[in-house]
């Protein structure tokens, strides 16, 4: 099995913190911890987390309906505990709207995610405009 140290040489503190947290729920491996981490990165994964939506973690190779609903069930209140350190507005409907939009367009989950954190402060609060302003970033 191939090192995880160069991997880990690299994240900042709030992905290790976030790495440690899912190797904590039971059944999930660092393999499988890296895997989610890689797939959603941090703010996705809190998002998902957080306004309860396992579907968004089913995309992740590995992880199955009930695994899914088993790590939100558990991370909930950690994820939670710890929203100070979060921008306001990053646990919105819209973004994950906006995510779910980009991702059946077929861009990948990380892609998606890099074009809504890259949106203004100030963009309106409508999904299709968010969409479009979106879509801008791929261009």
């Amino acid at each position: 099995m191939p090192s995880l140290a160069p991997l880990w040489a690299s994240a900042n503190w709030g992905e290790r913190e976030t790495f440690d947290r899912i190797i904590s729920v039971s059944g999930i491996g660092p393999k499988l911890g890296l895997a989610i981490l890689s797939t959603l990165g941090v703010e996705h994964l809190r998002n998902a987390v957080v306004t309860d939506k396992p579907d968004v973690l089913v995309r992740v190779p590995g992880i199955g309906k009930k695994m899914a609903q088993k790590i939100v069930l558990e991370l909930k209140d950690k994820f939670i505990a710890g929203l100070s350190d979060i921008p306001a507005g990053t646990f919105t409907d819209i973004n994950g709207d906006v995510l779910d939009t980009l991702v059946a367009l077929g861009y990948s989950i990380v892609e998606a995610q890099a074009a809504i954190q890259a949106l203004p402060p100030d963009a309106p609060e409508d999904v299709e405009e968010r969409v479009r302003l979106s879509l801008r970033y791929f261009v």
